[in-house]
Parts: structure tokens; sequence; C-alpha cells
């Protein structure tokens, strides 16, 4: 094996973050940071999303975001630092966000 990573960067379409994560993670040295855009149309249930893969309810995107960091801050050694709004709205004008993470323990 070579060095283990200090950061791990991550933005992806069309899979979960739940899914695509897990292996990036755990190869991250102790101490590394993490910072996720997290997009919630692509993390909520198919029964969430509407025509044009929009969420059927805009109000939810805080909510499955906020789900996310539950998730990361449930993996053992990871803490979440913070989730705020993404300056930046995707294309189709789904609001993203962007998870902030560190690795406090473990490699």
């Amino acid at each position: 094996g070579g060095l283990a990573p200090d950061f791990v960067v991550c933005d992806v379409s069309f899979i979960s973050l739940r899914l695509a994560l897990p292996p990036a993670l755990a190869l991250a040295a102790a101490g590394a940071r993490a910072l996720l855009l997290v997009k919630p149309q692509f993390e909520a249930g198919r029964e969430a999303i509407g025509k044009g893969g929009l969420l059927k309810d805009p109000a939810d995107a805080e909510r499955v975001a906020s789900l996310v960091g539950d998730w990361l801050g449930g993996i053992p050694g990871w803490r979440v630092l913070g989730l705020h709004p993404s300056p930046i709205e995707g294309g189709d004008g789904n609001r993203e966000f962007l998870l902030g993470a560190i690795k406090d323990g473990g490699t």
C-alpha cells in the first residue's frame, strides 16, 4: 500500500454518496478532511423525485442533505464539521449542499 489520502473530495451524480464514498472514506488517513457535494435529488428515494429528476418538494432538500451528514457522522472516526448550501445551484435548479468532515481517528 501507498500513502493514505489526506483529503477526500466528491461530486457524483446519479448515485448516492452513501454508495460511492465508503471505500474512499475507509482509505483516508487519520486527520483527513472531506469536502462533499450533496445533491439531494440523488439521495432522496425515488418516491421523492418528480418529473425531470427534481425533488417534488424543494423544501425537502436541506432535510435530505442533513440525513447524509447524519450518515457520515455515524461512520466510526468521521465527524461532520458543517453543512452549508452551495452558492451555485445545480444545472437543473436543484439546491445542493457542501458537507465538510474530518476523520478524527483510525485509518
